[in-house]
């Protein structure tokens, strides 16, 4: 069975076709999934709902996704949350600048929706084996 909770995701994402795909992929029992469409509001529902994985674009409206990141690990020096970057942005220095920041994962944009689960899942089981492995497991087993 699965876990008793689902994984807490806060999707940051200004695009609204690719945050709703991201709602229709990302659901139950595996994800709880909420949706900020800038870095600002993101970082409100980052502080008052804690998630256990944000998905997290680089080029966003108030607050860039780059900013975010800092702000999360370095001034509320959260080493637990799972970090995983969606973004169009796909050089070597993009990839090192967020990776210094110890994230979970990079996801390159146009992202395969129907390996958005499992891609979420093996970034979120590098910090967290214990939690994911049910739900690895039950993907597994489709």
């Amino acid at each position: 069975p699965l876990g008793s909770d689902p994984i807490r995701l806060l999707v940051i994402e200004d695009n609204r076709h690719v945050a709703a795909l991201y709602q229709e992929a990302l659901t139950p029992p595996v994800f709880e999934a909420r949706i900020s469409s800038n870095g600002e509001d993101g970082l409100l529902l980052y502080d008052a709902w804690k998630p256990d994985i944000i998905l997290l674009d680089i080029l966003l409206p108030k607050i860039s996704g780059y900013s975010l990141l800092r702000m999360i690990r370095e001034e509320r020096k959260d080493a637990t949350t799972a970090i995983i970057m969606a973004t169009a942005l796909s050089s070597a220095e993009d990839v090192r600048d967020c990776a210094r920041f110890a994230i979970q994962g990079y996801l390159v944009k146009p992202i395969d929706f129907r390996m958005a689960t499992s891609q979420i899942l093996h970034c979120y089981a590098k910090l967290h084996p214990e939690k994911a492995r049910p739900y690895l497991e039950s993907l597994r087993s489709c």
